[in-house]
């Protein structure tokens, strides 16, 4: 959000934000029944990203809902699943896609995926949706590096393990660069 607001000036740069599992997670604990039920998001992550919004570790309590700011839930569920640069041939999205469906597929793919059929190239059918389509994705990190295949780019590099955290810069014609923090 923050990001998005700092760049908006700039025409040179769009920033596309998408949702991703924990996201989603986030959205559908934020939405349970019982306040205190922070469901699988509260132990994925979900604890520390509510003691963020409270201001400190293990400052978030029952009432953890009402310290996020209803612009930030808001701003949660606009986000899209996928982003497609038709142009480009480019698809981003957070884990993947099937190769035997997309894009007639649904939205969990987008956000759950761990399929062998995504991960191993020779075996994705040969479909005009999938000639030239280079998917950009994260989810599964399979190392501290990101991968590159002619169809597919890996950028988790498994942050939340120690690794470090990355970005793909990708310019026409040239082979993806990556950015690496940690």
């Amino acid at each position: 959000m923050a990001l998005e607001a700092r760049l908006d000036c700039d025409p040179a740069v769009e920033v596309v934000s998408l949702l991703g599992n924990h996201e989603q997670m986030m959205l559908d604990a934020y939405d349970a029944l019982y306040p205190q039920d922070g469901g699988s998001w509260w132990a994925q992550g979900g604890s520390e990203t509510a003691d963020s919004y409270a201001w400190g570790a293990g400052q978030a309590n029952a009432d953890w809902r009402a310290t996020i700011p209803a612009e930030h839930i808001k701003w949660l569920r606009k986000l899209p699943v996928v982003y497609r640069d038709d142009a480009r041939r480019l698809v981003f999205v957070h884990a993947g896609i099937d190769p035997q469906r997309f894009p007639e597929e649904n939205a969990s793919t987008y956000l759950w995926t761990r399929s062998d059929r995504l991960f191993q190239q020779s075996e994705w059918p040969d479909r005009a949706e999938l000639k030239d389509l280079m998917v950009v994705h994260g989810h599964t990190p399979k190392s501290f590096e990101p991968e590159a295949f002619p169809h597919r780019i890996n950028v988790d590099t498994g942050a939340v393990f120690g690794g470090p955290l990355t970005a793909a810069m990708l310019k026409t014609g040239a082979r993806p660069e990556f950015l690496r923090a940690s």
